[in-house]
Formats: structure tokens, sequence, C-alpha cells
């Protein structure tokens, strides 16, 4: 296998300050500081983001329960996939971000087009010119908080990564994904992350470079 960080983090060959850690996850400080709270929650096995977003697990779990414990006012919980997405990890991970402000993701309250109606699910695609180009919510059925959610995201995420894949496809071409494409989810708790929809979401964002994530 090519290097890789997290990895060699795993295996404590590579130094990190750990917050949490189980037989399948490792949560630990990122080594950026945009904001106050940077984690990154890790499968412990080397995956790819599509295969981690099929089953997200005990990660989805410990990164919704480090946001709670460590940004009591709120946190952004973020995957990147592809270059437009600024993703630089090929190891799987979900973003923490959290202890302060944060930017709003996109225009609020923009008409939308339904994807997805279904007893178990929901998805609506903006149709406006704003940016970003793809902006789509996806929200579970029946109605759910966020921490439930991410307890257990079941088939969520393998439908968010079909539509990231139809809409935003990355256009991979190499191991350094130099050929552009990519999507981000996101989800947002609480006042710093200006949560607006009270219910269960996860938004994908793409057609475009999508900047940093906070």
């Amino acid at each position: 296998m090519p290097y890789c960080t997290f990895c060699n983090i795993v295996a404590g060959t590579e130094r990190a300050q750990v917050f949490y850690e189980d037989d399948d996850v490792l949560v630990f400080r990122n080594l950026l500081r945009w904001v106050e709270v940077m984690l990154l929650a890790v499968p412990k096995r080397h995956l790819s983001q599509e295969e981690l977003w099929a089953d997200l697990g005990g990660v989805g779990r410990a990164a919704a329960a480090m946001g709670r414990r460590y940004c009591p006012n709120g946190f952004r919980l973020v995957s990147n996939f592809g270059p437009d997405a600024l993703q630089s990890q090929m190891h799987a991970h979900v973003h923490v971000l959290g202890g302060g402000g944060m930017d709003a993701l996109m225009p609020l309250g923009r008409p939308t087009q339904t994807l997805i109606d279904r007893q178990d699910l929901h998805a609506t695609k903006a149709v406006t010119g704003d940016w970003p180009p793809v902006a789509i919510t996806v929200q579970p059925r029946p109605v759910i908080d966020q921490e439930t959610l991410w307890n257990n995201m079941g088939a969520v995420g393998a439908e968010l990564v079909r539509l990231g894949q139809e809409y935003c496809p990355v256009q991979s071409g190499s191991a350094h994904w130099r050929y552009g494409g990519g999507f981000r989810f996101v989800s947002n708790f609480g006042w710093d992350a200006l949560q607006s929809l009270p219910s269960a979401h996860v938004y994908l964002l793409g057609g475009a470079e999508l900047g940093h994530y906070i």
C-alpha cells in the first residue's frame, strides 16, 4: 500500500493527539487550526470514503459524540470526496469542526426539485444558479434528530454516495485526483454551525471547487 499518514497514526508510528479510541475507530486532532476544534474520525482499517459511507457505523457515532462533547454550542461533520471538495487523504475520514461560528454552507430558502420521495428517504436539489451548482438536501424518514441519524446512518450513507457520483462524478484518472470533480457531505449541529433544519439531514454539495469547509 502507498504511504498513508492515517494508517501510520493508527499503527502508532506517527504521533497524534488522540481524543477517542476503540477497536475499530480512532479520533485525533487535525494539525490545521482553522477553528478551535478540528478533529478527524477515521476507521482503523484503511478504507476509501465510498467504502466507509456504505456502512458508516462506529465512525459516525464517534464523530457525533466528540462534536457534542467538545463543541456544546454546535459543530459540523464533513466528508470530502475528490478534488473539488479538497480531499487530501485517501484513508476514509470524517471531519469534526466547531468551537466557534462558521460560515453558511449555501443560500437558504431556494426553490428545489424532488429527487427522491420514498417512505424511508426524501431528497431535494436546488435549481437556482447560486453557488454551489449542486446542492442536495437528504433527509431520512420518519423524522429523527441529527444524533440519531449519525448513530445509525444505515442505507442513507450509500444513497448519498450514489447521488454524489451521479451529480458530481470524480474524474479521477490518477491516485491524486488531478482531473477534478467530487462532492462534500455536511451535517450541521446547533448554533455555531448555523443549523437551519431541526430534523436529521445531510447536505451534498458539489459541481465546482468548494473551498474550505468551516
